[in-house]
């Protein structure tokens, strides 16, 4: 394990607390956190939700496989919601006990995603109506917008035809469409769209 604190006395507050679960674990500072994701091995990293350029970080665990798991306040469906953004695959807070930031870590490290319960609470508050919406932010870190522009691509529109109707430009509906499909893990549109359909159903 990884920890990935701004302030060192969070880093040991959260390695103690794994270590009385019989898991060893490792600080590190922000900055210096992508590069040790590519020099040694690592099985799930710990980071806090208010790291900077947190979707850059977690850009550079999931290159090397490494899932990550945010952590901070009990209730904030904020901050929560910016790590769900970010693709973190999992949130804890900061009052949770010992053994469910272990089962945060094991759930992700497996391909799951671990939210904390209270934390659930708030986001289904927040999207009561839309489970198509909520789903796709907790499972593939969508944002509203880019479900927006998913929603248009599944129609069949081209990119300038959602520019034109969302009053954007060409450039940024390319660039959401382009960071829809790697938060989908699809190849192409039509991956993208089946998927949205997928989601869409569930409601």
């Amino acid at each position: 394990m990884l920890i990935c604190a701004l302030r060192e006395l969070d880093g040991f507050g959260v390695r103690e607390v794994l270590r009385r679960c019989g898991v060893s674990a490792e600080t590190e500072h922000p900055d210096r956190a992508s590069k040790r994701l590519g020099q040694s091995s690592v099985d799930v990293l710990f980071a806090d939700v208010m790291t900077p350029a947190l979707e850059a970080l977690v850009r550079t665990a999931r290159r090397a496989g490494v899932p990550v798991v945010a952590f901070g306040g009990a209730d904030d469906p904020d901050t929560a919601l910016r790590a769900i953004r970010a693709c973190c695959r999992g949130y804890v807070t900061r009052d949770e006990p010992a053994e469910k930031w272990v089962e945060a870590a094991t759930i992700t490290a497996n391909g799951g995603t671990y939210l904390s319960p209270s934390i659930i609470t708030h986001l289904i508050e927040a999207f009561q109506g839309r489970a198509d919406l909520l789903s796709a932010v907790i499972d593939h870190g969508l944002t509203e917008r880019e479900w927006e522009i998913l929603g248009l691509v599944a129609e069949g529109q081209t990119n300038k035809q959602i520019a034109a109707q969302l009053w954007i430009s060409a450039e940024t509906v390319r660039t959401h469409v382009s960071n829809i499909l790697e938060k989908l893990e699809t190849p192409n549109r039509s991956a993208a769209a089946a998927k949205y359909h997928t989601l869409a159903r569930a409601t």
